[in-house]
């Protein structure tokens, strides 16, 4: 298996600007990163949800994938493009102590909509494991990887949201600007 590879995947897609890593931000602007830290946990799970399935189903999903990734693109894009109109109406600034979407089951759900989720976990599971091993120690290996690379990635931005928070409290309507052109842009690249 090429390690080395597979890891450097990971890395480029959990940190590379997405659902997850922009909702993360959000939320550590918002409310600092401790108060936002269940949300990335809820990512992790759902990650590992559908990590497991794309992994025990991947000859199936690889023959459906046309399908399934036209619905999900779909739902997907709806989605992105609802969070971006949420965050140019959202008016105040960054100083609430309130989670809101911060929780652990709004990052879980939030993965079955995700079609980057799908991309990440199926892409990386096809082409970097399991064509090399059938070996279950390393499958479950690689797929622990993968989900410490994702938190890793919702965390960084959590952090970097939160250690931001007052300039971006300072100019909040031009941050909630960026951070909805940011969703629309990968709701765009969906399709690309």
């Amino acid at each position: 298996m090429p390690w080395s590879s597979f890891i450097a995947f990971a890395f480029a897609t959990a940190f590379s600007p997405g659902v997850n890593c922009i909702t993360s931000m959000a939320h550590g602007t918002k409310i600092g990163f401790k108060k936002s830290y269940p949300f990335n946990i809820g990512v992790s799970l759902g990650v590992i949800v559908v990590l497991t399935v794309s992994t025990l189903f991947s000859g199936t999903i690889m023959r459906v994938i046309p399908q399934f990734m036209m619905i999900m693109q779909a739902v997907g894009t709806a989605y992105l493009l609802w969070l971006a109109y949420g965050m140019l109406k959202h008016e105040g600034g960054f100083d609430s102590d309130k989670s809101g979407g911060a929780t652990i089951r709004a990052g879980f759900f939030l993965q079955f909509i995700n079609p980057k989720a799908y991309f990440y976990c199926i892409t990386s599971m096809s082409t970097f494991v399991l064509p090399y091993t059938d070996n279950i120690t390393t499958i479950v290996l690689a797929g622990a990887v993968l989900v410490v690379v994702g938190f890793l990635g919702t965390a960084a931005w959590a952090i970097f949201g939160s250690i931001f928070k007052k300039l971006f409290s300072k100019y909040a309507k031009i941050t909630n600007a960026v951070l909805a052109l940011l969703l629309v842009y990968v709701a765009i690249s969906i399709w690309l």
